[in-house]
């Protein structure tokens, strides 16, 4: 599936990470923190990032992950 990043900039999601991207979208407040993932989906965490996808944040003791607005 291809997602908008930017206008007219699109990039390609993998079943998995179109399956964590829905899974951002449907917890509370559109985030997950890093302790609440497992292992196996910490790879494609970072694939969503370096696609600019999602955001992080780092706090005190932990990693929280949202989505990013979508542009059209």
């Amino acid at each position: 599936m291809f997602y908008n990043i930017f206008p007219k900039v699109r990039v390609w999601l993998s079943d998995a990470e179109q399956d964590l991207l829905n899974t951002i979208e449907n917890s509370p407040d559109e985030e997950l923190s890093k302790s609440s993932l497992s292992q196996e989906s910490l790879p494609q965490i970072n694939l969503l990032l370096s696609k600019s996808v999602i955001w992080r944040k780092k706090l005190d003791t932990d990693v929280i992950y949202g989505k990013r607005k979508i542009y059209k």
